[in-house]
């Protein structure tokens, strides 16, 4: 038997579906995009570069350290729930 998140999430599911075009599917797809790993790494990268040019140091290893386990997290939670 569902549960509510479950039902909630297929009905949303429905609805973006029908609600697709070509220019929403692409601003998504670029949403997907920038949250990628890549796309947090190349954030990452802009975002130390500009605290670096701050004589940030130590706010560059947080903000590093930061994301780092923030996708070690996004994994193992990916791992225990299976998606």
């Amino acid at each position: 038997m569902p549960g509510f998140v479950d039902a909630f999430d297929l009905q949303m599911a429905g609805w973006l579906h029908a609600q697709a075009t070509p220019p929403i599917a692409a601003f998504l797809f670029a949403i997907t995009t920038l949250n990628s790993l890549a796309g947090l790494a190349a954030m990452t990268a802009v975002f130390s570069a500009w605290l670096a040019r701050l004589r940030e140091r130590a706010w560059i290893a947080t903000a590093i350290a930061a994301v780092a386990g923030a996708a070690l997290l996004n994994a193992a939670v990916k791992l225990v729930v299976h998606r």
